[in-house]
């Protein structure tokens, strides 16, 4: 392993996580997957099995999410976010060229993950409450 490498984790590897697992590896960094730790711990939230309730498992690659739904190079939280500044350069969730038009998820404001796209959700539905 390289001298000072990072330690990267993997949650729901699927095909294509798994291959960047391996790449990854083989660059000398720690990589640890937790695709079967994520369905346990749904299942011990849930108190259910859910596994056998899976009728149908897709895996996407960033060229799949590109081909699917347009985003440039399969991003799924839109434009790169990995400067000091990137969480002040995020879309508004209200456009400021068409009246009545809104925005909401992951690279609107106020950012990627679940509870944030939910947040935008609430912050956009918020925003057509309060038009007159």
């Amino acid at each position: 392993m390289a001298e000072g490498s990072n330690r990267t984790v993997i949650i729901g590897a699927g095909v294509a996580g798994m291959a960047a697992a391996v790449r990854t590896t083989a660059q000398g960094h720690r990589v640890t997957v937790l695709e079967a730790a994520v369905l346990r711990k749904i299942e011990r939230t849930l108190g259910v099995d859910v596994e056998p309730l899976i009728e149908t498992e897709r895996h996407f690659t960033p060229a799949t999410i590109e081909s699917r739904t347009s985003s440039h190079l399969g991003a799924l939280y839109g434009a790169s976010s990995n400067s000091p500044l990137s969480a002040f350069l995020r879309h508004r969730n209200r456009s400021t060229q068409l009246e009545g038009l809104y925005f909401s998820g992951g690279s609107v404001h106020p950012g990627g993950g679940i509870p944030l796209c939910l947040l935008s959700a609430r912050i956009t539905s918020d925003l057509i409450e309060q038009q007159p």
